[in-house]
């Protein structure tokens, strides 16, 4: 209800499933067993607040009309208490949360990186590193819980591929005298 002062819908009686015989009766529960229900707790419990207003044609209601407000009088206030004195070990913690949140070039919650920070027990350095070793692995779906496998079985740096094919000394040719051979100079 942000912007919002006054809301209206208008909602015709097929909604509610009115049968055609009885429908004055018919409104009267569905009036008294859901909208005036509803209206008073969601005027308790929240911050927004409807009227209704049944529109008639004849002596039948054919549409309800309801107008949304918000509800300025259920706010409560709400108090904040402030501690004059930051325990340093909780700073301490909050930075280093920060700094895993650095570290990791992915969007992660603050619980995660706390998650990460325990598994490390504490240890930026090994949170930089297993997030190193991840730029070589192709596929994670899960980069918090890859981390966190990574410093619990301990992952080593992944070796590279090592390209066999040239890797025997190769002979020696006079490309110029073999080129003159193939061309039929020679």
């Amino acid at each position: 209800m942000k912007g919002y002062k006054k809301l209206i819908f208008l909602f015709p009686s097929e909604l509610f499933f009115f049968p055609s015989e009885n429908q004055i009766y018919y409104f009267f529960c569905v009036a008294h067993r859901i909208i005036t229900k509803s209206q008073k707790e969601l005027a308790e419990n929240t911050d927004v607040s409807f009227t209704y207003q049944e529109i008639k044609t004849g002596r039948k209601v054919t549409s309800i009309k309801f107008c949304i407000s918000t509800n300025k009088t259920t706010c409560k206030n709400e108090i904040a208490a402030t501690l004059e004195k930051i325990n340093p070990k909780l700073q301490q913690n909050m930075d280093d949360i920060n700094l895993v949140k650095e570290i990791i070039h992915e969007p992660i919650t603050d619980v995660e990186a706390l998650k990460i920070l325990i598994s490390a027990k504490g240890d930026i350095n090994i949170v930089k590193e297993k997030y190193s070793y991840s730029a070589a692995v192709p596929k994670i779906e899960n980069m918090v819980g890859w981390i966190i496998d990574a410093i619990k079985n301990d992952y080593k740096s992944p070796k590279g591929k090592v390209n066999k094919f040239n890797e025997y000394e190769q002979r020696e040719y006079d490309f110029k005298e073999l080129e003159k051979k193939l061309l039929g100079w020679k």
